[in-house]
């Protein structure tokens, strides 16, 4: 199965190779506008440096490389500061990369709201610029504005909203998600007991969690189970994810969103790759070859419903299989690496993989930059007291006391919901399936109307090209940002020539003092006009 990857991603690079030897490529856009809650783009060159740096140290590859990857993130993480200057210490949802914020050939600065994960997220890639550079004010800003986040929760619940005023620090939106699990274990422990109902996942009103404020889920929780594993709750992760995985059986990929009755609620499908994170996370914690069959199940899908001549496409519409002309670059960064690592043995890396943690969007960071200094303090104020707990409350428990030495268990655990969707997609009729019934009829009937929470979920969401605009290489503007998110990939895939001609191509192409206006939408970048 392992060989099932490897053409794949083979596939997709020998497409954006070519494409970034185009002048179009040689774009990183001081005119652009790229969320800084979105740091993906300093991630992908400090994994990319993280890698170079790792093969120089062996004495393998890489003696001309200077760090210019990491000048670079430095610079581009300089250019993201302005986004901070706010009353809160929460960021701006857009940044000129040229003009900062408040100028006004910005074209930023009159926004007042933001979502929590875009202002709290970017903590890990931030604090990892930070130790990498020996610059500590970029760990310093992120660190302030999760302290915000957690300042502004709501103390009886321990939950926060979804939509934050970055001016003030009012909730514009109260509904909760499992989003963003912010730092604090007090929080984790909040979505456990409101949000995670196994094998559901329900969003809940901040100030009063046992109230659901939807009938539907969207494709993004896929990631929950997978943080799950790496928390040690493995029982509701594997709950959980057997859930989605009939789900992916039924309509072939996750949709965008889904009701708790498993009907498609958005079509869409823009081949995230979430779910295929947390089957890799679950394997690795288990042992369970079922999890490779679940993995096969994602190659084949992509193979069938979503290869095209040029690469793969995101699905318009799971119920017809429509195609849109797009391919975003997580795809590249993460989904095939997932797969690949899925499908790997140990001894088959080039190095420990246990040694790195994955950024947001799966770049490889080393552990060991928990200790290169000591870590930016944050707002005191902001720590929820405890009572003095175990020493190994938090600690992931040993696999070996969970499954010991019988990946089975696990299947004990999975039988329950092996048969969720029946006929017509509902559960079968059994006592727990009349309880998920009356939980239905109850978040339906107190839920918030869908209108006013599609536009939250929407956002982003870029539309689809026509297919008479031209050549690709013309209509498809594919940066050297989609070259970095590969970088990691080709190592691991021992494709080292190719790695080093990557880094050589973005040191040279990509130039932030090109005046060349781009929009950014999640981690896709497209030409306007």
């Amino acid at each position: 199965m392992q060989q099932c990857v490897v053409p794949c991603y083979s596939a997709a690079w020998c497409v954006y190779k070519p494409v970034t030897q185009k002048p179009a490529a040689a774009t990183y856009c001081t005119s652009g506008k790229p969320n800084p809650g979105e740091p993906f783009y300093s991630s992908g060159l400090l994994g990319a440096h993280v890698m170079a740096t790792m093969l120089q140290q062996r004495q393998e590859r890489m003696q001309w490389y200077k760090n210019e990857l990491l000048a670079m993130a430095t610079d581009l993480g300089h250019r993201l500061l302005p986004a901070f200057n706010t009353t809160s210490g929460l960021p701006y949802p857009r940044v000129n990369l040229r003009y900062g914020v408040l100028n006004p050939l910005s074209r930023t600065g009159t926004e007042s709201n933001t979502c929590t994960a875009c202002a709290g997220t970017m903590i890990l890639e931030f604090a990892a610029l930070s130790r990498l550079s020996g610059e500590p004010v970029f760990e310093g800003h992120a660190r302030r504005a999760l302290d915000v986040l957690w300042e502004k929760r709501q103390r009886g619940s321990d939950l926060v909203g979804t939509v934050i005023n970055i001016h003030n620090g009012d909730w514009v939106r109260r509904a909760v998600t499992c989003a963003l699990p912010l730092a604090p274990p007090q929080h984790y422990t909040a979505i456990m007991k409101y949000i995670s109902q196994p094998p559901l996942l329900l969003s809940v009103h901040m100030h009063n969690p046992t109230v659901s404020v939807r009938g539907w889920m969207d494709s993004l929780l896929a990631f929950f189970p997978g943080l799950q594993v790496l928390r040690g709750d493995l029982k509701p992760a594997i709950e959980t994810h057997e859930m989605l995985y009939q789900v992916t059986k039924q309509h072939k990929f996750l949709p965008e969103a889904f009701t708790t009755e498993f009907r498609v609620h958005w079509g869409q499908h823009p081949l995230r790759p979430e779910f295929a994170e947390s089957t890799y996370f679950l394997y690795k914690a288990t042992g369970d070859p079922y999890y490779l069959q679940v993995g096969r199940s994602i190659v084949d899908s992509l193979n069938q419903h979503a290869r095209v001549p040029c690469g793969f496409a995101a699905v318009q519409d799971v119920r017809t299989g429509r195609h849109e002309d797009r391919m975003d670059s997580f795809f590249l960064a993460e989904m095939f690496k997932y797969l690949y690592l899925l499908f790997s043995e140990k001894e088959q890396l080039l190095f420990d993989i246990d040694d790195y943690i994955f950024s947001t969007e799966a770049h490889l960071l080393p552990v060991t930059l928990s200790t290169m200094h000591p870590a930016c303090q944050g707002n005191a104020s902001a720590v929820h007291p405890t009572a003095e707990e175990d020493l190994f409350t938090h600690s992931c428990p040993s696999t070996q006391t969970l499954f010991p030495n019988n990946p089975a268990f696990a299947k004990t655990i999975r039988d329950r919901y092996k048969y969720l969707l029946g006929a017509g997609g509902v559960y079968h009729t059994t006592p727990v399936s009349s309880l998920r019934v009356l939980r239905w009829f109850l978040f339906q009937k107190y839920a918030y109307p869908a209108d006013e929470l599609m536009p939250l979920s929407c956002r982003g969401r870029v539309r689809g090209l026509e297919p008479n605009r031209g050549d690709i290489d013309d209509v498809l503007g594919t940066f050297s940002l989609t070259l970095i998110d590969s970088m990691d990939t080709l190592v691991l895939l021992n494709r080292l020539d190719e790695f080093e001609e990557a880094v050589k191509k973005v040191i040279v192409d990509v130039r932030l003092d090109h005046d060349v206006v781009v929009s950014v939408f999640e981690t896709n970048i497209r030409v306007l006009g």
